[in-house]
């Protein structure tokens, strides 16, 4: 299940309503409201992702030789945006294409 299908089924699962019946109660444009907020609510950082880095950090600490040079934020997950993405996918295909690699 892909594209627009799914994503009614994102929504109706956040809002824990059959699919038949979120369609019938909103609009499109709130459909597509819905789904930009829980866009934004995953990519977010809660206080938990803090606390799981900070621990993640002190278990990578005794393992490693300079345990100073591990720092918490390396274990913070963060998420591109749309143009970052687009602009990321440009510069891999160029450098795919300059050292002559297929992008398999």
């Amino acid at each position: 299940m892909t594209g627009e299908r799914l994503a009614w089924f994102r929504v109706a699962s956040h809002l824990h309503s059959p699919v038949a019946e979120l369609k019938a109660r909103i609009t499109y444009s709130e459909f597509l409201d819905w789904l930009q907020y829980l866009r934004w609510q995953e990519q977010r950082q809660d206080k938990i992702d803090f606390y799981l880095a900070q621990i993640a950090a002190e278990v990578r600490r005794g393992y490693v030789r300079h345990p100073k040079s591990v720092k918490m934020k390396d274990f913070i997950i963060t998420y591109l945006n749309e143009d970052d993405q687009h602009r990321l996918e440009r510069s891999k295909k160029a450098w795919l294409s300059l050292l002559k690699i297929s992008p398999n």
